[in-house]
């Protein structure tokens, strides 16, 4: 199972929850701030089976905060694309001690190219943040035979100024991957369908 929670409370709850199984259930994926990258994970945010988000939504979309990344997803989260919410529904809302609620939706329909431009659109963030996106639209068009259309992608991508230095470099790496099988230098490409930069 893997779980993206968008806010710290998310994180330490399924932690503790897991704490002395080995290994344990739950692949937790942070999905932003600056301990984890200074990035937003598109495909980790768009590949997790569960997302945990911290409601309610319209209360932080307004409110100024010193983490971007909260703001922009708890106003997509008010204001879902249909191609987001006809592939999630809600499935559990926790009260938070402190005030508001957990609420964790569960994807219900296969992630589609559609869905992804559609989600990095309605996130509002600088493409600085949001290059990630991609490695996994490259996925999608490589698999449907447009080639040229995913190394022009990553293409662009890679050219976008001030994004992670590790961010760039996944980008670099699939599009050689891409420009070699263009070019005839490989006929079958590696999966790329759990692709996770990584918090290290």
């Amino acid at each position: 199972m893997n779980v993206a929670p968008d806010i710290p409370q998310g994180i330490f709850t399924f932690r503790q929850l897991q704490r002395g199984l080995d290994p344990p259930p739950i692949h937790l994926e942070p999905l932003f701030g600056p301990r984890y990258g200074g990035y937003f994970k598109v495909p980790e945010f768009l590949r997790s089976e569960f997302i945990v988000a911290r409601a309610p939504f319209e209360l932080y979309c307004r409110r100024p905060l010193f983490n971007p990344y909260f703001r922009s997803v708890a106003c997509f989260l008010q204001s879902p694309p249909p191609a987001f919410s006809s592939s999630h529904r809600v499935v559990g809302v926790f009260p938070v001690p402190t005030g508001g609620s957990l609420v964790i939706f569960k994807r219900v329909v296969p992630v589609s190219l559609e869905e992804l431009d559609a989600t990095v659109a309605h996130l509002h963030l600088a493409p600085r943040y949001v290059t990630s996106a991609a490695i996994m639209a490259a996925d999608f068009l490589e698999d449907e035979g447009h080639v040229s259309q995913a190394a022009r992608r990553l293409k662009l991508a890679g050219a976008v100024p001030d994004q992670p230095p590790k961010v760039r470099r996944l980008i670099m790496k699939r599009l050689r991957e891409v420009l070699d099988r263009e070019t005839g230098g490989g006929n079958v490409r590696p999966s790329h369908r759990s692709f996770r930069i990584g918090t290290g």
